[in-house]
């Protein structure tokens, strides 16, 4: 037996270089729980790979997704299907997207909000996503292997069948209700809450409701497998000030089951926070959250203040400030203020989406998505990765920015940014000229400044 691990330890690729540089012949196996792959080396080459039902280059894209496994190399063992005949080197160039992509979106949560049209690949997917199970864990427990997945997911959330909670208040609230009615039901016994005056009081919540509102909070608290689609496509026929006025209400009930203590260390501790840092933008950068963490994070979503979640929050008051003094000392949200490469970032992302905003406003919101795509397309720098999540319009990844940010300096990551809205003016000038475009960006960096001012400059710059 040869060198064997684990891949948190050693990366996968790291691995293949290692036989590969030394020219190995064998067979890796690995592990990692529900899966088991092989790849077969001959002569340091990558000439096949199987998992599962999956055999070729599609296994290989599949296993190089994976982030963790038991690996043992067996010299000398051969194969005798030569259907590759591959440099690893190579092939992690070719694979560095769909890597970045997993990275990206792997511990997001998406909803299955259209299931018209779906093929039967299609359907296979979608189904599995059921509200708790992650993006990471949908695509590893897949039957029709991870590339393919991930391509389905891609697809998927671009034709808004599968949709991020965050992507539509109205969802959002729904969500977030139906993950806290769940929580209560099976840890609520730990803070006070009896399931039968829960369901009582539920219930007469739900008979003194308006009828056509009313089915919402039955339908979601009567089951434990929730229709998102059929519940999506009831709740958008409501505005969302309608909805948020209803859930607000749904809420309160919930909370006032609640018993729990107040902490006057932590409610302290956020009073002086909430003085001092108030209109501070504080962002997630930690996906792997408890219900009620979880919960309160999501509304962080790069454009709040602290004291506008606070205030938005529809949990009870006591236990979001808890539960924010909590996430701050963990080191699960931060002020992007103090952290300069991802306040740039952060600044591009608020940047951008009003700018689309403005262009979509004229007609050139994808003609702006395909200039700033050109110029992702073109660079050769890595750092292209991490922005063009940006442009596809995905729910920012805050937690994904904060630890891809270490890979550059400050100074890579504006020059990036300045480099990207330079194309931007020039190419835009020539749709509706310069002055309209001055005066458009002008009222762009206005809208940045009051959320974030401090790298408003940078981006004068360029007007």
């Amino acid at each position: 037996m040869g060198l064997k691990g684990n891949l948190q330890s050693i990366p996968l690729w790291e691995i293949l270089q290692t036989i590969s540089i030394g020219k190995k012949t064998g067979r890796l196996e690995i592990d990692n729980g529900s899966k088991r792959a092989e790849i077969f080396i001959d002569n340091g080459k990558i000439v096949n790979v199987r998992s599962g039902f999956i055999e070729g280059y599609d296994a290989l894209l599949g296993i190089v997704l994976w982030n963790k496994g038991d690996f043992v190399f067996y010299p000398e063992e051969k194969t005798s299907q030569k259907l590759l005949n591959l440099d690893p080197l190579e092939v992690l160039i070719n694979v560095s997207v769909y890597i970045d992509l997993i990275n990206y979106l792997g511990d997001f949560i998406l909803l299955p909000v259209r299931v018209d049209g779906l093929a039967l690949e299609e359907e296979v997917i979608s189904s599995a996503f059921d509200g708790i199970l992650k993006v990471r864990d949908v695509i590893l427990n897949s039957p029709l292997g991870e590339y393919r997945s991930l391509e389905i997911i891609k697809k998927l959330i671009k034709e808004k069948k599968l949709i991020f909670p965050e992507e539509d208040s109205r969802v959002f609230l729904l969500y977030t209700f139906w993950r806290r009615w769940r929580y209560l039901l099976k840890e609520g016994n730990k803070i006070g809450v009896n399931e039968r005056n829960l369901r009582k009081v539920i219930k007469d919540f739900i008979s003194g409701m308006q009828e056509e509102l009313s089915f919402i909070i039955e339908d979601i608290t009567s089951s434990d497998n929730v229709s998102w689609h059929y519940f999506y496509r009831n709740i958008v026929k409501f505005p969302e000030s309608k909805i948020e006025v209803f859930f607000r209400e749904a809420f309160e009930v919930l909370n006032k089951q609640i018993k729990m203590p107040s902490d006057r260390k932590k409610l302290e501790q956020f009073s002086i926070l909430l003085g001092e840092k108030g209109d501070n933008i504080y962002v997630s950068v930690n996906r792997n959250l408890d219900t009620n963490e979880l919960i309160v994070s999501l509304f962080f979503n790069g454009e709040r203040s602290l004291k506008q979640v606070f205030h938005y929050s529809l949990l009870d008051k006591t236990e979001t400030q808890s539960i924010i003094v909590d996430l701050i000392t963990n080191k699960y949200l931060i002020d992007v203020s103090e952290d300069k490469k991802l306040d740039l970032i952060h600044s591009f992302y608020i940047f951008w989406r009003r700018f689309l905003r403005e262009m979509k406003e004229k007609g050139l919101d994808n003609e702006l998505i395909e200039i700033y795509r050109k110029y992702i397309d073109s660079s050769i720098l890595d750092i292209r990765l991490m922005f063009s999540h940006v442009i596809e319009g995905y729910v920012p990844n805050f937690a994904y920015f904060d630890k891809e940010k270490e890979k550059y300096s400050e100074e890579e990551i504006a020059e990036f940014i300045k480099g990207g809205i330079d194309l931007i003016f020039n190419e835009m000038k020539k749709k509706i000229g310069e002055t309209d475009l001055k005066l458009l960006l002008q009222k762009v960096l206005e809208e940045i400044k009051i959320l974030n001012p401090r790298n408003v400059e940078k981006y004068a710059m360029v007007v």
